[in-house]
């Protein structure tokens, strides 16, 4: 497994994971996503993509390393 970032978060891939092939490009894709959602804070989101939740994870403004589950 390797450790891939975007920002400030990490994400742990193993061998047979996926990941972006370009380094910039989850980073791209987070900043728009996070752009044309306006979300403010105490507002839900939905990560439908179903990927490694890069979405989710840019959204989530809570304390560091504990994610909110539903």
């Amino acid at each position: 497994a390797t450790s891939k970032g975007v920002g400030t978060i990490a994400f742990r891939v193993t061998g047979s994971g996926f990941w972006q092939g370009h380094p910039g490009a989850a980073q791209v894709l987070l900043d728009a996503v996070l752009a044309a959602s306006d979300a403010g804070a105490g507002e839900c989101a939905l990560d439908l993509y179903c990927g490694v939740g890069l979405f989710s994870a840019g959204l989530y403004s809570g304390p560091a390393n504990s994610p909110t589950r539903h």
